[in-house]
């Protein structure tokens, strides 16, 4: 499926996986709880995060991806990535 990206997009966080690279959240005008993945493909739309998130940080191990704090939050979400979803492991605060 091809997604059109918001390229004035900001203050999201990125990280790389098999899929591809993904763009986590951020801001566009509102805040964002988008994933948007970007392959050979061209652009695809993942599994949306369960909240909005700007000026957080995300990191990669193994299959998981850890998407780590943002304005306004505390919490850790893990997620694993399968194919074209994101699946969320557990959340902490």
């Amino acid at each position: 499926m091809t997604f059109k990206i918001c390229f004035s997009i900001y203050a999201y966080a990125t990280v790389t996986t098999s899929q591809g690279a993904l763009i986590i959240g951020g801001y566009d005008g509102s805040d964002v709880a988008t994933v948007a993945c970007y392959n050979n493909a061209g652009w695809s739309r993942m599994d949306d995060l369960q909240s909005i998130r700007q000026w957080h940080r995300a990191i990669v191990n193994g299959n998981k991806v850890y998407v780590i704090g943002g304005r306004g939050t505390q919490s850790v979400f893990v997620f694993r990535i399968r194919e074209s979803l994101l699946k969320i492991l557990n959340r902490f605060f």
